[in-house]
């Protein structure tokens, strides 16, 4: 048992709004965009006609054929900008140009429209992150762990073989350590210290009382068990010839249901926290906060950060490319 998790923004949601497959299928649609445009604007690349003898060449109305040409970094600067929903570099020339573009508008429009109705849902809606759920991830949460002093698991862990994984849930082996007054433990587990072990009877009448006194689920339970154990148990006197009579009824309640029946009925108010975090906040929306937009942010700023990086390279680049070029008489002066 541990402190309930709450609702958390996802820093991450900028990448979740789509499939890794999706992804995929648009860079690959980018590519083939590129594709597209180079096929079509091939014949009236310089390189191709001078190969063919055209060079100088008109078209019917006497424009020139390299009006309708473009570089490879036009093609993709104009196709990363359609689909980042920006202004194009240069207006598309010719009609099979103009064509393909234009599918591919259609096709950006598309992808940017629910990509943004995508991202809007996912920043509302809740995100649960779960420290641990199960034996593996309690031990490499490093989270210190209490349980009832001398108890079966406490014997257990102790007991537990040398790099098991129960074995790394106890600090140096030291029993000191695992010496639990429950209230005090769970006032400690609320501000998000220790976590809880004992049986899931115990923890479902602390839910139980929780709940009955303040309303809310204050702590969850991971699904997997540490180790498996049911116990009930009735107490008389040693040699008592009532033990032989008992013991029969209490099989045939534990078999019938009847035992754990009476029991989830008497703690009824502990069924709501036994759900999963993320079942209980489905359906449940909050306002955005500023860390709803750290993503958004980080984005931005790694967006500023290389063009500013960029531009200095160019500076530096086209400092190189002078003092190379220049003639030695214009270096003395």
């Amino acid at each position: 048992m541990y402190r309930r998790p709450a609702l958390e923004a996802d820093i991450g949601g900028l990448c979740y709004t789509y499939t890794a497959y999706v992804w995929w299928l648009i860079l690959a649609a980018l590519l083939g965009m590129l594709l597209c445009l180079w096929v079509t604007r091939l014949p009236h690349n310089a390189f191709f006609k001078k190969y063919l003898g055209q060079a100088g060449r008109t078209d019917s109305d006497g424009s020139a054929l390299t009006k309708t040409s473009g570089s490879t970094s036009d093609n993709f600067f104009s196709t990363l900008a359609v689909l980042l929903t920006q202004s194009i570099p240069n207006v598309p020339q010719g009609g099979p140009v103009r064509i393909a573009f234009a599918l591919w508008l259609l096709v950006s429009f598309v992808l940017a429209s629910v990509y943004r109705s995508n991202l809007k849902a996912m920043l509302i809606l809740p995100k649960v992150n779960l420290p641990f759920d199960d034996t593996e991830e309690l031990a490499d949460s490093g989270l210190p762990l209490k349980v009832t002093f001398r108890s079966l698991l406490h014997r257990r862990l102790l007991n537990a073989p040398p790099g098991s994984t129960l074995s790394r849930l106890v600090p140096r082996n030291d029993s000191i350590y695992f010496d639990m007054n429950f209230s005090t433990a769970f006032k400690e587990m609320m501000k998000g210290a220790p976590v809880i072990a004992a049986s899931r009877t115990v923890i479902r009448n602390v839910m139980d009382d929780s709940f009955s006194k303040t309303g809310k689920c204050l702590s969850y339970v991971m699904t997997d068990n540490l180790i498996g154990m049911n116990y009930y148990s009735f107490v008389f006197p040693k040699g008592s010839p009532l033990k032989a009579q008992v013991d029969p009824l209490i099989v045939k309640l534990r078999q019938s249901g009847i035992i754990d029946y009476v029991f989830k009925k008497a703690t009824a108010n502990a069924t709501e926290c036994l759900k999963p975090p993320q079942s209980q906040y489905q359906h449940e929306l909050r306002p955005l906060e500023l860390r709803d937009f750290y993503g958004v942010f980080l984005l931005y700023i790694g967006g500023i950060f290389t063009g500013l990086l960029v531009f200095l390279i160019e500076l530096v680049w086209a400092k190189l490319i002078n003092s190379l070029m220049c003639h030695p008489t214009c270096r003395q002066i």
